[in-house]
């Protein structure tokens, strides 16, 4: 809290005030099967540049807003401007986060704020898109190519656990 939040470029150069290593490329596209915090990152400066809009801006406008999705976003937000009902995140031996919740400037990698209601209603539309019933979000080619493995436990932008018709997850 109260912490200069890190620009996406310092983010991808490792440079401070972001607190982690440099995004790199350590291996053959396409070589291995691995979750990539850096590559959305990439993706989400590759939208920004191409709609030229900020990442949460264009992600409310032109997919949560016309879904009905008023209190999902992907804005640094803060509780104020949530009438106080955000959730306090807590670390992995049970205690609050200082200041309630981190602030990462890596929206597309780890800044999804939602309900559990819209969660749901939007994992439900991408089950109905993926079996063809619902097409306003995905095409079903899209929805069931992030439902086909693409490694060892990957679908496109999700994990996929068990055999098939897959849980997916993350």
């Amino acid at each position: 809290p109260g912490a200069r939040v890190p620009s996406m470029v310092e983010v991808l150069n490792g440079a401070a005030p972001a607190n982690s290593a440099p995004i790199t490329v350590d291996t053959t596209p396409g070589a291995i099967n691995r979750y990539s915090g850096g590559a959305f990152t990439i993706a989400q400066l590759l939208l920004e540049d191409v709609v030229g809009k900020p990442f949460d801006v264009w992600m409310r406008d032109s997919i949560f807003a016309p879904h009905g999705l008023s209190r999902t976003s992907y804005s640094l937000i803060s509780a104020k401007a949530n009438g106080g009902d955000v959730a306090t995140g807590h670390g992995d031996d049970g205690r609050p986060i200082r200041g309630r919740w981190r602030v990462l400037p890596e929206m597309a990698a780890a800044s999804l704020w939602s309900t559990p209601t819209e969660l749901a209603q939007l994992l439900m539309k991408l089950q109905r898109a993926a079996r063809g019933a619902d097409t306003t979000l995905l095409s079903p080619f899209l929805a069931q190519s992030m439902m086909t493995l693409h490694g060892a436990n990957q679908g496109l932008g999700v994990g996929l656990k068990g055999d098939p018709p897959f849980r997916f997850s993350h």
